[in-house]
């Protein structure tokens, strides 16, 4: 098949096993090599990528600075481009601004991975993302500082799972449009981010599904998930926000009536010592069930909490019938929140008064446990 010159760099349609399509080379005096190449761009009549097309296709490459895929419109091929651009160092420039949706599992598999000199990304015109997809794409670029995917509504199992791992400079990120999400959607995305201070939600009104934000909020340190209403998801919070390094402050859930998931809120800010504050006054429905786990250690070590209200939860939603973790649902919901000085119920909880104990909700009556001052009323 004849090769295709254009100025400098010469495109070489290929046909192999591993299905690859296209690759892009300089051309250094007349001959075509991976390590010459400084910018690599796909033709303009390439707009999906099959299964295992690019992958590994300039891995590694420290001299290449630009990275023109804007005629790609969807990425579908499992494996597509995994591999494809890690390790590029020197890489500044990424064009992914026509991409709408990327289904491919694993398509983006450490994709841009260590490209450490990689400030921004652009995928403005991203509507989807599918299972897999953005696994440990960004991984690493400890250079990049924002990332928009202002129309982004929809992102699949495990779809960020990583996605943006040690990026330690990233501080703004658009997810503005979310709506739905599936299992494990943001588990792990911005680990190690630790200059992300604010995260935009805000279409965000449901979740049906598990694990959604597992270690995803480590770095934000205000969580604004107002505008969630429902949850009906097994696990939906589960360690939303986990360990002693976490910079969470405040959360808002002002907005959640509905958590009827069983293990719902388990361990949901586990060990985040610096959160002073979370907001849960709306929430009615939890599950009836007194061995729904919902509220198990969900505040463990919040050594800065001072005070938390549940107004809208009553007798007649819960059951609960010991002072066990599968007799009731919060069961050391408050283990060892040392700070904790004011707790306060609905009035008709006082029915439970006997198993709403410090030794059950705290762990136990000392001061290692619970704040001498604390007090634990029915009030509200």
């Amino acid at each position: 098949m004849a090769q295709l010159r254009i100025k400098n760099h010469i495109i070489i349609p290929v046909l192999r096993s591993d299905e690859r399509k296209y690759i892009t080379y300089d051309v250094v005096n007349g001959v075509a090599t991976k390590q010459s190449i400084t910018k690599w761009k796909l033709p303009g009549n390439v707009t999906d990528v099959s299964d295992y097309a690019l992958q590994y296709i300039q891995n590694g490459n420290t001299n290449i600075t630009q990275v023109d895929l804007s005629s790609l419109t969807s990425i579908n091929g499992q494996y597509a481009l995994r591999y494809a651009f890690q390790g590029c160092s020197n890489l500044t420039s990424l064009d992914l601004s026509n991409v709408v949706t990327i289904n491919g599992q694993y398509a983006l598999y450490y994709t841009f991975a260590a490209c450490t000199k990689l400030t921004s990304v652009v995928m403005d015109d991203l509507t989807t993302i599918g299972s897999y997809s953005l696994n440990y794409t960004f991984s690493g670029c400890s250079a990049l500082t924002s990332v928009d995917m202002s129309n982004l509504t929809t992102i699949g199992q495990y779809g960020l799972n990583y996605a943006f791992n040690s990026c330690t400079n990233l501080r703004t990120i658009d997810l503005s449009s979310v709506t739905s999400v599936g299992n494990y959607a943001f588990s792990y995305a911005f680990n190690g981010c630790s200059n992300i201070t604010d995260l935009d939600l805000s279409h965000l009104t449901s979740i049906s599904a598990t694990y959604v934000f597992q270690n995803c909020f480590t770095s934000i340190k205000n969580l604004d998930l107002s505008h969630i209403t429902t949850s009906t998801g097994n696990y939906a919070f589960y360690r939303m926000c986990y360990g002693n390094s976490s910079n969470l402050l405040t959360v808002d859930l002002s907005g959640l009536t509905k958590a009827s998931g069983t293990y719902s809120f388990q361990q949901a800010f586990y060990n985040c010592q610096k959160m002073t504050s979370c907001n849960l006054n709306n929430l009615k429905t939890i599950p009836a069930t007194n061995n729904s786990y919902c509220f198990y250690q969900t505040f463990y070590r919040c050594y800065a909490l001072t005070s938390m209200r549940f107004p809208k939860i009553t007798s007649s939603d819960v059951s609960i019938t010991g002072t066990t973790e599968a007799t009731n649902p919060f069961y050391r919901c408050f283990y060892q929140c040392t700070g904790m000085t004011e707790l306060h119920f609905h009035s008709s909880m006082s029915t439970y008064s006997s198993y709403l104990t410090k030794a059950v909700l705290f762990g136990g009556t000392g001061t290692s446990y619970c704040n001498a001052n604390l007090q634990i009323k029915f009030d509200l």
